[in-house]
């Protein structure tokens, strides 16, 4: 994960049309390790939201994850 976040084409607080941003997906699946990686970038913020209007820390949480 850590080689990913350094290549300049990735987007780790970029999230699609279907709320699909890294941070959604890793808190969702229970990976910790990189949920705690992505929050200690600057470029994600936990507060964003997808275009539907969710906000998509809160959304994985909502599953018990």
């Amino acid at each position: 994960m850590k080689l990913l976040l350094e290549r300049n084409e990735v987007d780790p607080g970029g999230a699609s049309k279907s709320c699909q941003a890294p941070l959604f997906w890793a808190a969702r699946n229970s990976h910790e390790g990189i949920v705690e990686l992505l929050l200690g970038r600057k470029d994600v913020n936990p507060d964003s939201s997808c275009e539907s209007g969710r906000i998509l820390l809160s959304s994985a949480a909502t599953n018990r994850h």
